[in-house]
């Protein structure tokens, strides 16, 4: 990544304006190293680690508890979302199959008729 494309991430990111300046500065004195993207990448974890905390979200056992139940309701509607799915699949089949057989009883049909003719 260009020094240019990284203070261009930066400058789109949601860091305060003093941690995007303080940043930038860095960019500009030290260029884009291994331990610079280490320590900008702890310091946007941080950022989004506090955006957790002021919703509610984090480490805590309740946080944890709740994630869990998040966590159980979308496995479960996943797995009614895959079941609907699987009866629409089945159902489409049978359909499927109904129509083949219609179609070879009137190719059979057709057959019979023109023979007669």
């Amino acid at each position: 990544m260009t020094k240019e494309e990284l203070i261009q991430k930066i400058q789109a990111s949601d860091l305060e304006e003093t941690a995007k300046a303080t940043w930038v500065a860095r960019i500009e004195e030290e260029g884009v190293t291994a331990e610079l993207i280490d320590e900008l990448m702890d310091a946007i974890q941080e950022e989004i680690e506090k955006g957790f905390t002021q919703l509610g979200v984090g480490d805590s056992e309740e946080s944890q508890q709740t994630a869990q139940a998040i966590t159980d309701e979308v496995s479960a509607a996943n797995d009614e979302f895959n079941a609907t799915m699987d009866g629409i699949e089945a159902d489409a089949q049978k359909g499927q199959k109904e129509l083949l057989i219609s179609v070879d009883d009137l190719q059979a049909q057709a057959i019979k008729d023109s023979l007669q003719e």
